[in-house]
């Protein structure tokens, strides 16, 4: 196992994706929800995609990805929408780490 806190690898490089792998996992992703995070994290941390990574999180999130439903939620609140961050997270009120973050410190959201 190699130990990245002493490689030369960025965090960037590990979510790196060759051309079949992204393939692969593009078909997937329409069906599983793992693979369009996978996605999520490869435009986002490996090869910056603002349209790509926010199409394949969305994806995932409304394929029941609970990380991908809270950084989505996330999105929309830290970029001035809470109405559609709201929206969201009363959609996905069972995914703990929404209700924690976005329902229980505004009991209105509960509605």
């Amino acid at each position: 196992m190699t130990n990245i806190a002493n490689s030369d690898q960025s965090s960037g490089s590990i979510y790196h994706l060759n051309p079949n792998e992204i393939l692969n996992l593009k078909k997937k992703a329409e069906i599983d929800s793992k693979a369009s995070y996978r996605l999520y994290e490869y435009y986002t941390l490996s090869e910056y995609n603002e349209e790509e990574s926010m199409t394949w999180l969305e994806k995932a999130a409304l394929l029941g990805h609970e990380l991908a439903q809270f950084n989505y939620v996330k999105h929309f609140y830290d970029n001035g929408n809470k109405k559609k961050a709201n929206s969201l997270a009363k959609k996905w009120k069972d995914n703990a780490e929404i209700n924690k973050l976005f329902l229980e410190k505004n009991p209105s959201n509960k509605k």
